[in-house]
């Protein structure tokens, strides 16, 4: 029989397709809902400020600017099959763009010769 450290040890398979948290909607969960909330109460200060300013009874640029918000921050929080979002996407760019790109090394022949023919 195995022992205990062995059966331990052995990686856990999930299976493709498979969630590893509760989602609302495909790619969205309880994390990027509350972003989503956030985004959309804000937004609504601010059609209330523009909607107070502007001193008009038109209410479509308030409603406009909330539908607007709610949707681009949808689409950039939403996850996709592979777990991504596009601000970690852009993460990872960013990340990459500012990593050390050019190696500098000395060539050094152990051989002993100077030329390379």
């Amino acid at each position: 029989m195995h022992n205990e450290q062995e059966i331990n040890t052995k990686p856990l398979y999930i299976p493709a397709n498979i969630k590893t948290r509760y989602e609302l909607i495909s790619g969205v969960g309880f994390s990027e809902i509350a972003i989503i909330a956030i985004c959309g109460c804000i937004s609504v200060v601010i059609a209330m400020l523009i909607h107070q300013l502007s001193g008009s009874d038109d209410m479509i640029q308030g409603i406009l600017i909330v539908i607007i918000t709610v949707a681009i921050s949808l689409t950039v929080v939403r996850k996709n099959e592979y777990n991504q979002s596009v601000i970690g996407m852009i993460k990872i760019v960013s990340r990459y763009s500012h990593s050390q790109q050019r190696y500098k090394y000395h060539y050094f022949n152990k051989y002993g010769r100077n030329k390379i023919n």
